[in-house]
């Protein structure tokens, strides 16, 4: 009973706070403006890569797939704005994101 009574505290703690599609969009602009901080001599060459430049606002808008799992959520990004496959992939758990994949390197 206690293990239960558990289990369903931190089930619905995680529940209420899987973070939303606003807190991702607002994830990805300070991590675009991280990159742009450390890294203003660089070029730019990515999304989040070298300086993410031009990026953090076209990102905010929505190009970018939720999936909600109750308990946690995934972001799936695509760094160009195409179809033709996932550049990024987040996992938002506990108002926390993780980035769980990146992107193959392209030659």
């Amino acid at each position: 009973m206690k293990f239960f009574l558990l289990a369903l505290i931190v089930i619905g703690t995680l529940g209420l706070f899987n973070p939303d599609q606003a807190d991702f969009a607002n994830y990805l602009a300070e991590r675009a403006q991280t990159a742009v901080s450390d890294n203003a001599r660089q070029a730019p060459t990515s999304y989040l890569g070298s300086s993410g430049t031009g990026r953090s606002q076209a990102q905010t808008a929505g190009e970018y797939k939720r999936s909600s799992y109750l308990v946690f959520s995934t972001y799936t990004l695509d760094e160009h704005g195409t179809s033709r496959g996932v550049d990024y992939r987040y996992m938002g758990v506990g108002g926390q994101f993780f980035q769980i994949k990146k992107p193959k390197p392209r030659v």
